[in-house]
């Protein structure tokens, strides 16, 4: 291999790039390791002719090559060919293809560049003199010396900020050219390419975006620039009351008319071009009708804040621009649940055509009931003459105090963009060049921001809220400054240490209410691929390997959401110091395969890259699955969460040796994303209970506020660490690092004795008694335990089980399966009561536990009341079997 585009080799030696991570993959599928020779241009193809290489990424095909080396049946991407040149400092433009005609362009002769310049200036009749390169250092002269106008390469970043592409002019596949004579290597890649294509249609996309795709950078053209000199300042329309956004929004609420969107946007834009300042003036209006007649007689350009609905836009002649920010939306409801795909009908304001726009975009199946006031909104929704009202995310808090309704966070958020005159396509390419450059989150997390600033709590709000308290508290003054006046001092006192009780209650309250209003999207993780994969699984029942498939994915997420419920009463065992750690020989690379299956309904969601790095010398380690799955779970969650659609998370995993004991090493999980980062305030407490950074909280993003606590208590239990380093707008890395005991592959399986089928014969013909409550999991059981060749009898509580023992014969039953959360009498009180049996045999007969009481310190009180063993639910048939088969 050579260093090129595809093949990048740092200063210590470590090699990545597209090249190099694709070829990895096909070892995947073929088992293969590679030797790495060092070759260039010059020599390669000699190379790879006489043997000395197997194998060159990054070819092109010609039929010249072709007769001297194989060619992989499928291309492993392509190279994308566009015009580059000093923008500042040229006349041509993408949007005029004749002002390419007669220019003299830079290019690689004789070969693929070339011939994709011929064939686009062939297709768009142009005529060009080409003048031959062959490195950057001369394409970079001749543009200085004024030998050539513009040059061809493929995407790449120079370093030369006006430099640029202009116009994409064609492409080409790239292969993998093998050693002629190595037919057999080619077979095993072709077959290995076929398989990843198949799996993973889009992956030479998502390498090309990861290693290959440049930057946008922003610079005007002539034309734009010609333009705003002609022009002037852009004039921004916006309306006056809208707080947040606009100027006199946080002026008439009392705050800095400084902070506020707008004002934020223009901050950012007017420095943003390379080659071009912009300047803005702003012009409020009381409607939205107003502002599009201002737009339609020339008294403003464009409109700041537009809901993305094309059909709207087309009907009063606006173009829309990029999105500008997503504005989350509630809707408040008296029913207990809203399902959004229903159809519903949601009250608004008739002039309200802002939540018109995004309600006939977003909710197309809802009915728009039309109402002259946000009170008459709340109205319609308690007298049930409209299903629900919407609003901001940032009115949350103010419908969650009121018992009269419910609250649901709207799933599809409000896109909003520039809207500019049809005719003004100038315009329209400057302003989605400003967005270019702007972090994709910034004005989405600072109206966020904006809106929570203008939450005021007045004297009526007050006492509404807090009635009785206030009515309370007010009788307690007067008797005690009727009665004891002459212990005011004592009175006073009293009467502060109660306010702070009642704020510490009201704090405690508080936090328990969002706890479990958070808690549900936990849950619904792992139930949303435990439910797409059921009806996945449903759609391919003529193909058993897809079934299968699934119903591994679904076992995988169930076992997920098991963890998830257990997180409750997770951080007051580790609190307690009751938490146990239970490790066992496992395979890490696939404890990071189960948790990316839990998560992937969320990642395909929102269109995420992601990618995993894995350094491992030792995937064989001692450790706690379950807890460690715990770990990497909630740095998982986050990451997606925080990260926006189409955003990047990487995953690392690596090893290190352990400086002081031989059979130990050091895991590390990194998860880096470039979502919307944490301040360094929120950094200091972000392992607090209920921590949550302010801005994402009032963006709509859900969680409890427990994960990260929680995590940083496991891994300090492993005798572990974590690391958060994060910034706003650039995302965050979360490091974990635990020592493990080194373990080997033959400690990960199952330990089975060479008789273990011929002992599953002893259970044919045997009788066991099954106390379980839940008709659902008895069904189960039943079904499995019988399949094995065994008798059931299934009681429903502890009472049953002690009468249907004590009334059969000595010996009718051979063990009992005991569940412990059961009616009536338990199944620790059952044991006990069956332990004093009169009859010696019936009251030594073996109890199994079989519940959901999964804890080791579980375990250990089912022992001490007098059951032999401990089976966890969900059960692991082959773990019954054997315990089964121990006491038979």
């Amino acid at each position: 291999m050579f260093e090129d585009t595809y093949n990048v080799v740092n200063e210590d030696g470590e090699i990545s790039g597209y090249g190099y991570e694709y070829i990895q993959k096909i070892a995947g599928y073929t088992g293969w390791t590679y030797e790495y020779v060092q070759a260039d241009w010059s020599d390669c193809f000699e190379k790879l002719k006489n043997g000395e290489i197997d194998i060159l990424n990054g070819i092109s095909y010609t039929e010249e090559r072709a007769e001297n080396m194989l060619f992989s049946d499928i291309p492993m991407g392509q190279e994308r060919y566009y015009i580059y040149a000093d923008i500042a400092n040229t006349d041509i433009s993408f949007s005029d293809l004749n002002s390419f005609d007669g220019k003299r362009i830079g290019v690689l002769k004789d070969n693929m560049p070339e011939i994709v310049l011929n064939e686009w200036e062939k297709k768009n009749n142009l005529h060009s003199q080409h003048i031959g390169i062959s490195s950057g250092e001369e394409v970079l002269n001749n543009l200085k010396n004024d030998k050539m106008d513009c040059f061809v390469s493929v995407e790449e970043h120079w370093d030369q900020e006006n430099i640029l592409p202009v116009i994409n002019i064609g492409s080409s596949d790239i292969y993998y050219a093998i050693n002629k004579d190595r037919l057999d290597l080619k077979e095993e890649l072709d077959g290995a390419m076929r398989r990843i294509t198949n799996d993973k249609p889009f992956y030479a996309d998502e390498l090309y975006n990861q290693y290959l795709s440049t930057p946008r950078v922003a610079i005007l053209s002539k034309e734009e620039r010609v333009w705003l000199k002609e022009h002037g300042p852009i004039r921004i329309g916006y309306l006056s009351d809208d707080p947040g956004i606009s100027l006199t929004g946080f002026a008439n609420s009392g705050q800095n008319k400084n902070k506020n969107v707008i004002d934020d946007y223009i901050n950012y834009a007017k420095n943003c071009m390379t080659n071009q300042e912009l300047s803005f003036e702003t012009v409020g209006f009381d409607s939205i009708e107003a502002q599009l007649e201002g737009l339609k007689n020339g008294k403003i350009d464009l409109i700041f804040k537009v809901p993305m609905n094309p059909y709207y836009a087309e009907k009063n002649n606006l173009s829309l621009s990029d999105v500008v920010m997503s504005i989350p939306y509630i809707a408040v409801t008296t029913q207990g649940f809203l399902e959004e795909n229903d159809e519903r009908t949601v009250a608004i304001e008739k002039d309200n055509l802002e939540q018109k726009w995004y309600i006939n975009y977003s909710y197309p199946s809802w009915k728009i009931v039309e109402c002259d006031s946000v009170k008459e909104a709340e109205q319609m929704v308690r007298h049930g003459t409209a299903d629900c009202l919407i609003a901001r995310s940032g009115q949350l808090r103010k419908y969650m105090k009121s018992n009269k309704f419910h609250v649901f966070l709207l799933e599809k958020n409000e896109k909003i963009s520039f809207g500019v005159n049809r005719e003004e396509e100038k315009l329209l390419s400057i302003l989605n060049k400003t967005l270019i450059t702007m972090p994709s989150s910034m004005l989405t997390n600072a109206l966020s921001m904006y809106d929570d600033s203008l939450k005021r709590v007045t004297v009526t709000d007050f006492i509404n809220d807090n009635f009785w308290g206030v009515l309370i508290t007010f009788t307690i003054i007067v008797v005690f400054i009727s009665i004891i006046l002459g212990l005011l001092r004592k009175s006073t006192l009293a009467e502060t240490k109660a306010k702070e009780a009642m704020k510490l209650a009201e704090s405690a309250n508080n936090a328990k209410s969002n706890f479990l209003f958070n808690m549900s999207h936990d849950i619904r993780t792992p139930m949303n691929a435990i439910l797409g994969f059921a009806e996945l699984a449903e759609k391919k029942v003529d193909e058993p390997q897809m079934i299968k498939d699934y119903l591994h994915k679904i076992r995988v997420s169930g076992t997920g959401m098991m963890l998830i419920l257990d997180k409750v009463l997770e951080f007051s065992r580790i609190e307690s110091g009751k938490t146990i750690l239970e490790e066992s020989p496992q395979d890490c690379e696939k404890v990071l395969e189960s948790c990316m299956i839990m998560m992937n309904p969320s990642i395909e969601k929102k269109h995420l890259q992601v990618t995993i790095e894995k350094h491992l010398q030792m995937p064989y380690v001692y450790l706690d699955e379950a807890r460690m799955t715990e770990v990497v779970l909630n740095i998982l969650s986050n990451a997606i969460k925080y990260t926006a659609d189409g955003g990047k998370i990487h995953c690392t995993m690596r090893q290190f040796s352990h400086p002081t004991m031989a059979d130990k090493i050091y895991l590390e999980l990194s998860v880096a994303d470039n979502g919307v980062g944490m301040s360094k305030e929120f950094q200091k407490r972000i392992f607090e209970l209920f921590a949550r950074e302010h801005s994402t909280t009032i963006s709509g993003v859900p969680g409890t506020g427990l994960g990260m606590a929680i995590t940083k208590k496991l891994v300090e239990l492993m005798d572990g660490t974590i690391r958060v380093e994060s910034q706003i707008g650039e995302g965050s890395t979360v490091s974990v690092r635990v020592p493990l005991r080194i373990a080997s592959y033959e400690d990960t399986q199952p330990k089975k004795s060479s008789t273990f089928l011929a002992e599953k014969e002893q259970l044919h013909g045997k009788r066991i008694l099954l106390a379980e409550d839940n008709d659902l999991n008895a069904e189960i059981a039943i079904t499995l335990l019988e399949e094995e060749g065994l008798q059931i009898d299934r009681v429903a509580d502890g009472v049953e089980c002690v009468e249907k023992l004590d009334h059969s014969d000595p010996g009718y039953y051979a063990l009992i399966l005991m569940d412990i959360q059961m009616p009536d009498m338990n199944g620790y009180q059952a044991t006990e009561k069956i332990r004093q049996l009169p009859d010696k045999r019936k009251a030594d007969i073996p109890i199994i536990a079989m519940t959901a009481n999964a804890f080791a310190e579980d375990k250990a009180k089912a022992i001490s009341v007098g059951m032999n063993d401990h089976v966890a639910k969900p059960i692991d048939m082959n773990v019954l079997i054997e315990k089964i088969l121990n006491y038979l």
